[in-house]
């Protein structure tokens, strides 16, 4: 038996551009749509994922998921803390830059002040501040061979 994803998304509100993500092909029931593109890894790193938006947010831990990654999520930079200290085996934070409250640069750095080993990679969908230079922007939206490109990447660095 196939399923069918077909998943769109417009983020053209939040990015001030129009873009969309689609996926529309048939898989079996458990079978990866992305182990012929990505090789898949057995019980990943843990990602923790942080954005404000709900459904941007839940697309990037099913992308991320979808590769084999442990992924945690929070909407806010004061609850990815929360959890960090909750789940200290978070190897990398995969944060929005532009968010309500305390933005991602905020969020970032007091992460990496409690957690130094952790890698943190951004996403955002227009620059309003920029992040230190060593850490990697993802554009939104998302192209899931970029995203997943940086943030393996960033877990070998």
């Amino acid at each position: 038996m196939h399923a069918k994803l077909d998943t769109d998304y417009d983020f053209t509100e939040q990015n001030q551009v129009q873009g969309h993500w689609k996926l529309g092909d048939n898989y079996s029931k458990g079978e990866s749509m992305l182990e012929d593109r990505l090789e898949v890894s057995q019980a990943g790193p843990t990602i923790l994922v942080v954005d404000d938006d709900p459904q941007v947010r839940d697309l990037a831990v099913m992308m991320l998921e979808d590769t084999g990654f442990s992924v945690l999520e929070a909407s806010s930079g004061e609850a990815a803390l929360d959890s960090l200290r909750q789940h200290p085996d978070v190897r990398l934070l995969f944060t929005d830059i532009r968010m309500p409250g305390m933005d991602g640069v905020e969020l970032a750095g007091r992460a990496v002040e409690l957690y130094p080993n952790l890698k943190v990679v951004f996403t955002t969908g227009y620059m309003i501040r920029r992040p230190p230079a060593n850490m990697p922007i993802v554009p939104k939206p998302y192209r899931i061979d970029l995203m997943l490109n940086t943030v393996r990447d960033s877990l070998n660095s």
